[in-house]
């Protein structure tokens, strides 16, 4: 079940109605400390001795350091106003990932109905590829051989583990070993893979919600259109 609409009100109202009332709980406090600074300057100017005037060189430069904390927090409330306008055109955008298949940085496997996606990269073209697959323990279930190509390979997991039993349903990890003819190891990037089913505004930006886990929107690297189920 999608959280779009109630995800989307939050992002549209909560940061801009946060930000806006810190910048103008700012500037109200500032203006009632300029107000109190105006009426004691008039006063002591009023009561000074005029043999001994004092000296207004001091005077100036708080007045002027009041002018530019007041700019500043004007400043300050339009960039906040900018950056909520941001968040809320990112989180537009990410609405059309949903159903969509994506592919983002980490190495979680959603394993789900008998089958799990991978994907990685390969720095170059590799000898030899292991695939290990580890249980929510640390525990390694399984070992399979993967794709040697340089760049992007995919590969399924049936679900099984070494000895051809099926593990239940839920989040893994998989990391990946690629050597090359001299048994050197080759740089590799793995992917989470899954379909976007959520959007949600979390502390650090929007969030997307794949299968039973999350993955940031700066962390997709790909984005495609789920395959049609044969009628």
């Amino acid at each position: 079940m999608t959280t779009i609409g109630s995800a989307a009100a939050a992002a549209s109202t909560a940061p801009t109605t946060t930000k806006k009332t810190e910048s103008e709980t700012a500037l109200g406090q500032l203006s009632k400390n300029s107000d109190t600074f105006l009426k004691l300057l008039t006063t002591q100017l009023q009561n000074q001795d005029p043999l001994s005037p004092t000296d207004s060189n001091e005077f100036t430069n708080q007045l002027v350091q009041f002018t530019q904390a007041e700019q500043q927090i004007k400043t300050n409330g339009k960039l906040d106003d900018l950056l909520s306008a941001f968040t809320t055109s990112q989180f537009g955008s990410a609405l059309a990932y949903v159903g969509n298949r994506i592919e983002a940085k980490g190495d979680k496997l959603e394993l789900t109905g008998g089958a799990g996606d991978m994907a990685y990269t390969l720095e170059k073209a590799a000898s030899t590829v292991q695939v290990a697959i580890y249980d929510q323990t640390g525990k390694v279930v399984r070992v399979m051989e993967g794709g040697k190509v340089g760049g992007l390979n995919r590969i399924s997991w049936d679900g099984k583990n070494s000895e051809g039993a099926s593990l239940p349903e839920g989040i893994y990890r998989y990391a990946v070993l690629a050597k090359d003819s001299k048994s050197a190891t080759i740089k590799s990037e793995t992917r989470t893979v899954g379909t976007v089913s959520t959007v949600d505004q979390g502390a650090d930006g929007v969030i997307l919600g794949v299968g039973k886990t999350s993955v940031k929107l700066g962390d997709v690297l790909s984005i495609r259109a789920p395959v049609a189920s044969p009628t």
